[in-house]
């Protein structure tokens, strides 16, 4: 900031502050980072059990509240959560990372700096994308823009529409930062700071451009995403006279093996044609990579004892060729604007971030505006980018009152003529259809039956519901109110303590529906019987002698048969 200052250059710098940062960290983004920064599997599965059904509760003025789950975030008070942050801000950090590290990051506090407000503006949409991404906040009232050495009306920075506070002086790690250079009242410990940052922005540079070099030693697992048509070389990381036995997997079926004796053997694997071994080394090369070799490669190696097993997650991605920008405008007489559709697209590509700039900053394939004629003409970027490439495209727009000239597409005009050509037989259709649809009956009145009885083994009524609409075909049903369900038949348990419940049954078909209400409970009382069953009973009472007479005499014909056979007559003497 001293240096801007002495050579009257603008330093353009945002304080970005995360709402909740600890709180809002995804418990599967803290897994992969574990896993990308090198921690052994067993390790991770330590802290996974660690966070596993974590419960809380939540001490207010009456009391506590139920315990519940806590599914996101990082434990507060722990020792151990200052280092899974860091963890997971480094690898975002290497998402956004650029030519040169302007930006400072301390635990939560980040720091974005650039000689150009618009390039700032363009990185702090960066950094909100990344961060959002990953279920995590940027404080829209608490972020603070600051112009070192800046003019008088130098502009502001937006952040998705809204102005960031613009301030003269900010607190950053224990010093007050001025727009005008200088450290406040603190200035012996601004200068440590500033030596501080000075060495980390140095360390930050060497071990960029290294590329490794001042990283912490990975574990066994890595992970490595190359493009279409690159190797992949796959070599172990011992001695060569120290290996006895070699043997190389791919998802878990082995491909090659080596042994000092017979040296390399390759087997039948769809990478025939494409592997070779290396010479110096022990080692084998996967040449031509396709999409299809995407996968989990280990390497197995033993010697006095076996060696620990390298495992590499490889993905294979297609470079991106092209980038299209297809644009839809149309005039609002309501606004006497533009509306703008613009869609960005690559081809051939997958796992494809986009990003806007020009005009209008902002992520995502699709973006949507409105151009006033005023405006004049615009430029929009569009950037596409995946792990291993990227590549842009410029359209430049204007809005004018006068409505385009509009342009059929091919495909708009085939299928045009399709529809002509199909029209009589489209027609023909429409009017069975209508014939077919006029034919059917309406529903005219819809019945409830009920069938209920009282279980004693579970205190409770067995109800069993049909739904019928007289007189229609192809009647759907459909239960609302105590029971959503279809289907014209519903069965359920009631207990008393739910007292009267309310049932409605709605029939349909494609031109006409209706539907009726029950209301019902469930009583520990045996119910009463029903009036046809008490008439059935009563029937039986009355036809008792009759009946008793019937069997007498059954009984006496089949005793009498075997010495009777020709005389049928029986006297039957009443008492």
């Amino acid at each position: 900031m001293e240096k801007y200052r002495d050579g009257q250059k603008e330093l353009h710098c945002v304080f970005v502050d995360l709402e909740k940062a600890y709180d809002r960290v995804p418990r599967e983004e803290l897994w992969y980072c574990m896993r990308k920064s090198g921690v052994a599997e067993k390790y991770v599965r330590v802290v996974q059990d660690m966070y596993e059904r974590s419960r809380t509760v939540v001490r207010c003025a009456v009391g506590q509240t139920e315990e519940f789950n806590v599914e996101v975030g990082l434990h507060q008070g722990s020792a151990l959560s200052p280092f899974l942050f860091a963890m997971v801000m480094d690898q975002l950090s290497e998402e956004v990372r650029q030519e040169s590290p302007w930006t400072m990051m301390f635990a939560d506090d980040i720091v974005i700096c650039s000689e150009s407000r618009e390039q700032v503006e363009e990185n702090l949409e960066r950094w909100r994308f990344a961060l959002e991404r990953r279920g995590m906040k940027v404080s829209r009232s608490k972020t603070e823009y600051m112009c070192v050495n800046g003019r008088e009306g130098s502009g502001t920075v937006r952040l998705q529409g809204e102005e960031v506070k613009k301030v003269q002086e900010f607190k950053y790690l224990g010093s007050t930062v001025q727009s005008n250079g200088e450290c406040g009242k603190e200035k012996l410990h601004c200068q440590w700071s500033s030596a501080y940052l000075l060495v980390t922005i140095i360390l930050g540079v060497k071990c960029y451009k290294a590329r490794g070099l001042c990283a912490v030693s990975a574990d066994t697992n890595t992970e490595k995403v190359l493009k279409v048509g690159s190797s992949l070389d796959l070599t172990v990381t011992y001695p060569k006279n120290s290996v006895s036995f070699v043997q190389w997997n791919f998802n878990g079926k082995t491909f090659a093996d080596y042994t000092p004796s017979r040296n390399y053997t390759l087997r039948g694997s769809q990478f025939s044609g494409r592997l070779k071994g290396v010479l110096d080394l022990i080692g084998v090369t996967l040449q031509d990579l396709q999409p299809q070799d995407s996968g989990t490669f280990s390497i197995v190696a033993l010697g006095v004892t076996q060696y620990p097993t390298q495992i590499i997650k490889v993905y294979i991605q297609s470079p991106i060729r092209v980038v299209q920008i297809e644009r839809t405008q149309r005039w609002l007489l309501s606004t006497n604007s533009c509306e703008v559709d613009m869609k960005c697209a690559a081809h051939g590509a997958e796992n494809v971030s986009y990003l806007w700039s020009g005009y209008k900053i902002a992520n995502g394939a699709q973006l949507q505006f409105n151009l006033s004629p005023a405006e004049g003409a615009i430029t929009l970027n569009c950037t596409a980018a995946n792990n291993i490439s990227s590549s842009s495209a410029t359209e430049t727009l204007s809005c004018s009152t006068e409505p385009p000239e509009t342009e059929i597409p091919l495909p708009v005009l085939k299928l045009t003529s399709s529809l002509v050509a199909a029209s009589p037989y489209l027609l023909v259709t429409i009017i069975l259809v209508i014939k077919c649809y006029r034919v059917q009956d309406p529903i005219r009145a819809v019945q409830i039956e009920r069938t209920q009885r009282w279980l004693l083994s579970t205190n409770s009524c067995e109800v069993d519901v049909k739904c019928a609409a007289h007189g229609a075909e192809n009647v759907s049903y459909l239960w609302s109110g105590y029971k959503i369900a279809n289907g014209a038949q519903l069965q359920f348990n009631l207990s008393p303590a739910e007292g009267a419940i309310t049932l409605n049954c709605t029939a349909a078909n494609n031109i006409s529906s209706s539907f009726i209400t029950e209301t019902l409970s469930c009583s520990t009382e045996q119910p009463k019987t029903d009036e046809t069953v008490l008439k059935l009973t009563s029937s039986l009472v009355a036809a008792s002698p009759y009946l008793l007479v019937t069997i007498i005499l059954t009984v006496k014909c089949y005793r009498v048969q075997g010495h009777h056979s020709r005389q049928y007559a029986v006297t039957v003497i009443e008492e």
